[in-house]
């Protein structure tokens, strides 16, 4: 039984980091969208494949590094080969 509670604030914690991560991606999105259209004056079709760009970099390294740290932790040997 206490195996199973782990398991379950395991991955309810990883969850929760994931959606974390999600609003952070969908800030991110919106607000180099927004900068890079009022600001910079760049068409809104650049900026926004612009934006969704940063955005996928900044969730991969936000994820990689917060939420699976754990589970990276246990591949970091094996990607060495």
């Amino acid at each position: 039984m206490v195996n199973i509670l782990a398991f379950v604030h395991k991955h309810l914690k990883r969850g929760f980091k994931y959606a974390c991560v999600g609003t952070t991606g969908f800030f991110v999105d919106a607000g180099v969208l927004y900068y890079l259209t009022q600001y910079v004056h760049v068409w809104y079709i650049f900026s926004e494949v612009f934006a969704t760009l940063v955005a996928f970099i900044s969730n991969y390294f936000l994820n990689t590094y917060w939420t699976y740290r754990d589970a990276m932790k246990r591949l970091d040997n094996t990607q060495m080969v």
